[in-house]
């Protein structure tokens, strides 16, 4: 019933949008329900859906007109979601079809047309967001390629490992032969940047000394933070962003839902995103007050 009612707003809303302060319906006195004496006209229920769904649906519909307009559809991106559906089906093996059940889809088709395609566009929205402020991006979070490890606390367990690096041992030597130590993260390749909100992780300290350090060589020697109690040794990859610059747009654009927000509200303002209807507006107002354009 709710999806229905939903639906019908949604129709509702191409008929009746209008700058005036009273929304017109169309044959707004028409009896849609009637118990009784008691009598539901169209005008009523539409007022009933914009106030209980009009935000929400309008907000759903704005996000879909944003894809359709943004995100190019290739025969490539068809494969590539195909060869990902795929993955997902098979790292739950027997037992997808009960998932999609349980999360209220009808069944793997249903899923895949609701669920896992506007999804795969949203990552596409996502990444033509950050390749278009890219260098944003990287003037804020600062992107690096590193090795590291980091340890908890064990400085006699740190200095040991950097002693094996001072002679002669190699990060990823050091890896296959500790990597299987819960103490002890090593991490190879890898790719740190700043948080978005500032938040301090087990890695921020890490990048936060590359980053405000000149150049760096060989190993940094051990380390300690404070805030996190923690050791570490890292030595600098690069600080090139050209040398991995397609890792770190799929990595700011897989699965980051601050970023997929930014792109919706940056897309909405740049489409001069409006809404005439003035009660549906109000109601986006107050639910929704970031997408609209200032």
């Amino acid at each position: 019933m709710k999806k229905l009612l939903i639906l019908c707003l949604t129709c509702f809303l191409l008929m009746g949008c209008s700058s005036s302060n009273t929304t017109k319906v169309e044959d707004a006195d028409a009896v849609i329900i009637q118990i009784g004496n008691r009598k539901i006209t169209k005008q009523t229920l539409y007022e009933t859906m914009v106030y209980n769904y009009g935000a929400s649906a309008t907000y759903a519909r704005s996000r879909e007109l944003v894809l359709a307009d943004k995100v190019s559809f290739t025969d490539e991106n068809e494969s590539d979601m195909l060869a990902r559906f795929e993955e997902l089906k098979e790292s739950f093996g027997s037992d997808f079809e009960l998932y999609v059940m349980i999360y209220g889809y009808a069944n793997e088709q249903d899923y895949y047309e609701r669920a896992f395609v506007p999804s795969y566009k949203q990552q596409l929205l996502s990444k033509l967001y950050v390749e278009e402020n890219l260098n944003s991006f990287i003037f804020d979070l600062q992107p690096i390629k590193v090795n590291f490890i980091y340890l908890k606390s064990d400085e006699i367990l740190a200095n040991e490992l950097l002693n094996e690096l001072n002679n002669g041992i190699s990060f990823e030597e050091l890896s296959e032969e500790y990597g299987h130590v819960a103490e002890i993260d090593i991490k190879l390749n890898a790719l740190l940047y700043k948080d978005m909100n500032n938040d301090v992780t087990a890695y921020t300290p890490i990048h936060n000394f590359v980053a405000t350090s000149d150049e760096i060589e060989g190993n940094s020697g051990l380390q300690y933070d404070i805030l996190t109690d923690g050791y570490f040794i890292v030595e600098v990859l690069s600080r090139d962003v050209e040398t991995f610059q397609d890792e770190f747009t799929d990595l700011l654009s897989g699965s980051n839902t601050e970023i997929l927000t930014s792109a919706y509200k940056h897309y909405l303002a740049k489409g001069n995103f409006m809404i005439y209807d003035p009660v549906i507006h109000g109601l986006f107002l107050e639910s929704y007050p970031d997408f609209l354009p200032k």
